[in-house]
């Protein structure tokens, strides 16, 4: 008998990784931005998203108007309520103001990127 539940267990662990491997569930792509000389990823199954999340990678950690106006937002009596608010992430999550600017952001990005102001590298597989 546990060699029958063994073989039944190998069968169920084989079907598993033949549903997951032909619904292309280990599939990724890594879009890389380079902006004066320094790198942001973003991933997603999908290449236009991993390049909107390279661009909001950038717009957030990277982007120098973001930051005066994410320094700016650390003064505030709304940022002392947020808990994590020494992360640009949280704000960004938390505070409209920031969240609009990093999205204007991320649309002149994607522009760029088009025109081939800012380096774009994608690798899929």
């Amino acid at each position: 008998m546990k060699w029958r539940n063994g073989t039944t267990l190998v069968l169920a662990a084989l079907v598993m990784l033949a549903v997951v491997l032909g619904c292309g569930g280990g599939s990724t792509c890594r879009s890389e931005i380079t902006v004066e000389g320094k790198t942001y990823a973003g991933t997603d199954p999908s290449k236009e998203q991993s390049t909107k999340n390279a661009c909001s990678k950038y717009c957030i950690d990277g982007d120098p108007d973001f930051d005066i106006a994410y320094q700016k937002w650390l003064k505030t009596p709304e940022a002392q309520k947020v808990p994590d608010r020494h992360s640009k992430w949280a704000a960004y999550a938390t505070n409209k103001d920031l969240n609009a600017m990093a999205e204007g952001c991320s649309k002149r990005c994607a522009e760029f990127v088009e025109d081939g102001v800012y380096k774009l590298k994608v690798d899929c597989n």
